[in-house]
């Protein structure tokens, strides 16, 4: 009984120096590579000096900056048709198959022909070496014969994680720029980057090297 009371006392003290100690961390700003440890020598350790390198003081201890970035999904989609449409121009140009026109139409392409035989001949064509479309001929009588193309579902999320993870490497080099130590850089959600910046009190650098 006697052990369990001085266990339950040790405890407790042991709790109370921590919150001593880390208010003070939270109320000076002072590091523990900074002076902590002289001011405060009798911090139970054997190894005082191991200490600093393996606690790893966050944003709220040593206050920065936390920004959440949106990518713009929209924008990235957009530049993706564009280059499909890019792409089938160039495709049906090689393979001599004559259209009256390629068009996009928000995040899907539509490619016109003149006549039903043309058409035909280009969906085959597509159909072989575009596995990211899905491809639809509406029904038609007389020209314009299209062909309406636009991404799966699977395609779409590649779009997307294709996105993030660029935004989230141009993010990294830009922080490299700025010298902070440990920053934060993760994913949040479908479309959303977190970004914390220990120790940075610049907030107006911070957003324009971020962009």
């Amino acid at each position: 009984m006697k052990n369990t009371k001085t266990k339950s006392i040790v405890a407790l003290a042991i709790v109370l120096v921590l919150t001593v100690v880390f208010g003070i961390v939270g109320v000076t700003g002072m590091s523990f590579q900074g002076g902590l440890w002289k001011l405060l020598p009798w911090l139970p350790t054997t190894n005082a000096d191991a200490w600093p390198q393996a606690i790893s003081l966050g944003l709220d201890l040593r206050g920065g900056v936390h920004f959440l970035l949106q990518v713009d999904m929209r924008a990235a989609l957009t530049k993706r048709a564009d280059a499909i449409a890019a792409d089938l121009r160039t495709q049906l140009r090689d393979k001599r198959i004559r259209h009256t026109g390629i068009s996009r139409i928000g995040n899907d392409v539509e490619v016109s022909f003149a006549t039903a035989e043309e058409r035909d001949r280009a969906n085959d064509l597509l159909r072989n070496t575009q596995p990211d479309l899905l491809l639809t001929l509406p029904e038609a009588s007389k020209a314009p014969y299209v062909i309406h193309a636009e991404l799966s579902q699977k395609a779409i999320q590649n779009v997307q994680n294709y996105a993030l993870k660029q935004n989230i490497s141009t993010l990294h080099n830009r922080i490299n720029e700025l010298g902070v130590a440990e920053p934060v850089i993760a994913q949040q959600g479908a479309d959303r980057i977190v970004v914390q910046l220990p120790g940075v009190q610049d907030t107006a650098k911070a957003k324009d090297i971020l962009g």
